[in-house]
């Protein structure tokens, strides 16, 4: 039987944020959980939330007490907790899907106490840094030093074995550094512990956190936790937790100058004396000699020493003002990117992967496109911001309206100044934007290519497609490619063999897309699934997607099986001719058109397979959402190869027609287990934060220049 896990979740006054934290617990790939939620006696609608999730939950206890603080909101969990380990979570901060089972799995191979892992560092909506901890360790007893750094203190941010925090609870009286006291204890009793280097965990970073603010108590607040903890350092062994006993020292010193430094009420004089008064205490003073007894690197006794004499402080002050004018200098770098809408299609919901990943405090983006309406990413778009722009030509002839739309980029261009143009496409014709921008003097023109050859084009047409590529081999400082079949699609051979192209793949969010087995249940129960065997589609409802061939595959499914049900999740113009097309078939109760939906990944986990018979694809972003959810997918061969990232991949030539693929669906095992596509799909280059980190790379050289 799996061993049981007790999640305590302290929670006062996070109604913004509770409702994420649970449903990244409930959410776990791993299923024997205690979650232990306190109310800490909120204001708000914290209390609320937590008793609805109950409702949905019976795994989750619910503990409703008077205001006494976190320390006490723990400890009331830890009274009641049943579980054979033991994870602290905060009420603001959430989990990946998988992050109890990797740490279970972990421990069933290194039998250790306790087991550290890296998270992200939250702050307004992004991800801002990946925290790790630099040195690597697993150890036994008398190996622990490494326990005793700073950044091990959170008793969030680890699991802990049930036995190595028995009768441990936090000290109700300490305000702060309550987890220094708590895991100093806990400390002792650890005989083995390991570092996991992936992050597991995202922590917010909250602008009223009282760590990014001024606290006119600070020195009071901490002078009882510090001299607490330098008091078990009076009896305990100076050699085993000489990076502990120097931490206190930082601590105390170093906390109390910055609260002094974070006042704006007073002087920078006022500031100074303030912080030269703190290290007069006698305790203190003991404290400063005794660690020159103790083996610590240079470094950490400069930074002790200088904060003895207020050296420190100052270099503090200093570091604030400068701080202050690099923020006051500093504005992020804008691109404008050029795309024909905003829809949930496969290239803007490549451009909004990269958006929400990237650095937005130096890079931000902006949206010219070619209708003026409404459309699915606005509201993200202004949230995250960034800003739209619209031009429009009625013109009907396609290659006079995209004359038409140059002009009028040239025109905004001028008005609006840009170092960065990104123009997004599927064939060359848009080059023309390359030349109107290249005339209003933009100095970075980058043609992104998202689709693979197009078949059934006219001579002419291609005869126009192939002046493009002049232009684009002209106007183009950068050529970027979803895929190879991509780059030989929309650029000149003397483009490819001058090698000016760079593939940039359709990087997902690889945690967001990974099976979630309960999610796949609550999803099938609202969509009166049963136990059908499942068929899903995503993609606009266009001739290119083929969701037509989709349907005549079902019709043929039905008459061996009666429990097949197809998921259609898009919209589009050929919408209507499809829902005609499904009454026509007798397929009403099989077929489910569920619209365009945020939360794709949930109805990917309900899905059983994956079908996608377009007639041409650049490299489908959809296709790779699929694969990290494990599913089997069957894909028209007329798609590039690059999608196939597993053997859960097929390609079946469109020539076999429905009865065909219909033929070879039901011929796959779907006995494979779902959970083991994370690390093929990073490992491909598909990993968003990836891809993000690279193109921000990209377009800050090119902003200097370079």
């Amino acid at each position: 039987m799996e061993k049981l896990v007790s999640i305590i979740i302290p929670a006062y006054n996070t109604e913004k944020y509770i409702g994420n934290c649970i449903e990244s617990v409930i959410k776990q790939t791993y299923h024997n959980l205690e979650v232990i939620i306190v109310n800490d006696g909120s204001e708000d609608n914290t209390l609320e939330i937590i008793t609805k999730a109950r409702l949905r939950d019976n795994r989750i206890v619910v503990i409703n007490q008077e205001n006494n603080g976190p320390s006490a909101a723990r400890n009331a969990g830890l009274k009641i907790c049943r579980g054979d380990y033991v994870f602290f979570l905060d009420s603001d901060d959430w989990l990946i899907p998988n992050c109890i089972e990797k740490l279970i799995s972990i421990e069933k191979k290194k039998k250790v106490d306790i087991i550290f892992f890296d998270y992200y560092k939250n702050f307004a909506g992004k991800d801002i840094e990946h925290f790790t901890y630099k040195k690597d360790f697993y150890y036994r007893v008398g190996k622990k030093s490494a326990l005793w750094d700073m950044r091990t203190i959170t008793p969030w941010g680890k699991l802990y074995s049930r036995k190595c925090i028995e009768g441990i609870y936090f000290d109700e009286q300490m305000k702060t550094a309550e987890d220094v006291d708590f895991n100093f204890r806990v400390y002792k009793q650890v005989k083995s512990a390991f570092y996991v280097h992936e992050c597991l965990l995202h922590y917010r970073i909250l602008e009223q956190s009282a760590i990014h603010g001024y606290d006119s108590n600070v020195e009071s607040k901490f002078a009882y936790p510090i001299k607490k903890i330098y008091s078990y350092m009076k009896t305990d062994s100076l050699e085993s937790l000489s990076a502990y006993y120097s931490f206190a020292a930082i601590a105390y010193i170093v906390i109390c100058q910055n609260g002094v430094v974070r006042n704006n009420d007073i002087s920078y004089t006022e500031k100074l004396k303030q912080i030269r008064s703190i290290s007069t205490e006698e305790w203190v003073i003991d404290l400063f000699h005794n660690i020159k007894k103790i083996n610590i690197p240079f470094s950490r006794k400069l930074i002790i020493f200088s904060s003895k004499i207020g050296l420190y402080s100052m270099m503090v002050i200093a570091a604030t003002i400068r701080k202050k004018l690099k923020k006051m200098n500093s504005t992020p770098k804008r691109i404008l990117h050029i795309t024909e809408m905003l829809s949930a299609a496969g290239i803007e919901s490549f451009i909004m992967n990269v958006y929400r990943n990237i650095d937005r405090s130096k890079i931000q983006f902006d949206f010219l496109v070619l209708r003026d309406q409404k459309e699915f990413y606005d509201d993200e778009i202004a949230s995250l911001g960034g800003k739209k722009y619209c031009i429009h030509s009625d013109i009907e002839n396609t290659l006079l309206r995209v004359l038409e739309e140059s002009h009028q980029i040239k025109v905004f261009l001028k008005k609006h100044h840009y170092d960065i143009v990104h123009v997004h496409y599927t064939t060359p014709l848009r080059a023309f934007y390359l030349k109107a921008a290249k005339e209003a003097g933009v100095p970075v023109r980058i043609y992104h290519s998202h689709s693979a050859a197009v078949s059934g084009k006219s001579k002419l047409k291609l005869a126009i497609y192939k002046y493009c590529q002049t232009l684009i081999d002209k106007y183009a400082t950068d050529c970027f490619a979803c895929s190879e079949a991509a780059a030989e699609w929309v650029f000149s051979k003397k483009i490819l063999n001058e090698n000016r192209v760079q593939i940039v793949h359709n990087g997902i969010d690889i945690n967001r897309f990974l099976f979630n087995n309960s999610i796949r249940e609550k999803i099938r129960t609202q969509l009166s699934l049963g136990n059908s065997f499942t068929i899903i589609n995503t993609g606009r409802f266009t001739e290119q997607k083929n969701q037509s061939f989709i349907l005549d595959i079902v019709d043929v499914l039905k008459k061996d099986r009666h429990d097949v049900k197809l998921l259609l999740l898009g919209d589009g113009p050929l919408k209507g001719l499809y829902k005609s097309k499904v009454r026509q078939l007798g397929l009403s109760d099989i077929v489910l058109f569920l619209g365009v939906k945020p939360n794709v990944q949930d109805y990917l986990s309900a899905a059983d397979c994956y079908l996608m018979p377009s007639l041409y694809e650049g490299l489908p972003v959809a296709g790779i959402e699929a694969e990290c959810s494990g599913l089997p997918c069957f894909f028209s061969d007329d798609i590039t190869k690059e999608v196939r990232l597993s053997d859960q991949a097929h390609f079946l030539p469109l020539s076999l027609g429905e009865k065909g693929w219909a033929s070879e669906v039901m011929k796959y095992d779907f006995g494979e287990s779902r959970l083991k596509m994370a690390d093929s799909v990073k490992n491909a280059g598909y990993d968003i934060q990836d891809v993000a980190k690279s193109m921000g790379a990209f377009y800050l050289l090119k902003a200097q220049g370079r």
